[in-house]
Parts: C-alpha cells; structure tokens; sequence
C-alpha cells in the first residue's frame, strides 16, 4: 500500500512539473514560499493570496492575508494561489488568469509555507550558501511567528495539513 501510494505521488509530481512547464499554451509561473512571504512582509503592491482549498482548511490554517477563492480579484491583482499540492491550484490559475495582471502558483502549497516560512531549520554543517539562505527564511519567520530552528532532524514530511500545523503549533507555542 505504501509503495503504490508513494508511486502515485511520484506520478502526481511529475504530471505537475508537466503542466508547470507547459505544453504549447503560456506556463504557469511560481514563487517559492520564501519569496511569498516577503512579498507579504514588504507590502508588495496588489498582490492576493488565494488559499483554493476546501472552507474547513482555510479555517483551520491559512497563510496570513489569504482569502478564499471566491474573492472579488481586480485586473491589477498579482495573484498567488496555494492548495496542498501544485497540481490543485493549476484549475484555478487557468479560471483567473486572464482577469488578473499576474498570476502565480505557491511551489508546494500550504506545505513547503509551513516547512520553509513557519518552521525552517539549519542543517548540520552548512554551506556558505545553506547559512544565508537560512538567515533568509529565519527573517522571513519571524515576521510571521514562525520558529525558526539552527539544526534539526526531519522528521518527516507531515501527510495532513492539520498534522503540519499541529507540529508548528507545539514549536510556537
């Protein structure tokens, strides 16, 4: 069961880094967690964050200033869309994009925001280059609340969103 979950996965991913390259039509552009919450963080102009998963998700945990995917979105929106999953958001870029002036999916959804943004961690020994980007995302962090972490084991990739925030709430609070 696992091993077929897993390949499911593996598909899934590899269907959505298809469509993210595109296949003739324009592709879908995306920003990284990281990016996202400076752009939040600095007050970029117009930018909206649209949370396209199910009400009770959103209500359990959104990325601050997002807002369901039924918002009024104007013609010089800079819209971000997040889910779980990549895959998800692509129907709601595809509806939006021609309404708005950019339109962008969250590499990695609510997922990689709490990893990245809520909860980054150093890694033993790190590069140069590990150390600043580390910085980075322990700035960004911060902003938010987040709990930023000098070394830490991964302790695996969180299967729900409610898991995932259950373990950033036992860091933070």
């Amino acid at each position: 069961m696992t091993r077929t979950r897993d390949l499911g996965s593996v598909a899934a991913h590899l269907a959505v880094l298809a469509l993210l390259a595109g296949d003739g039509d324009a592709a879908i552009e995306t920003v990284d967690p990281v990016t996202l919450g400076e752009w939040v963080r600095d007050r970029k102009p117009n930018v909206r964050i649209i949370d396209a998963r199910a009400a009770e998700e959103y209500e359990a945990y959104h990325i601050p200033t997002a807002e369901l995917q039924d918002a009024e979105l104007d013609s010089a929106d800079v819209v971000v869309v997040y889910t779980d999953d990549d895959h998800s958001a692509i129907d709601v870029v595809r509806a939006i994009e021609s309404r708005v002036a950019a339109v962008y999916v969250l590499e990695g959804g609510v997922f990689a925001w709490l990893d990245r943004v809520m909860t980054p961690h150093l890694p033993a020994n790190p590069t140069a280059a590990e150390q600043r980007e580390f910085e980075r995302r322990k700035r960004v962090s911060e902003y938010f609340g987040g709990a930023p972490a000098t070394y830490q084991e991964s302790s695996g990739r969180p299967k729900t969103t409610d898991e995932a925030v259950k373990r950033l709430r036992k860091k933070t609070c």
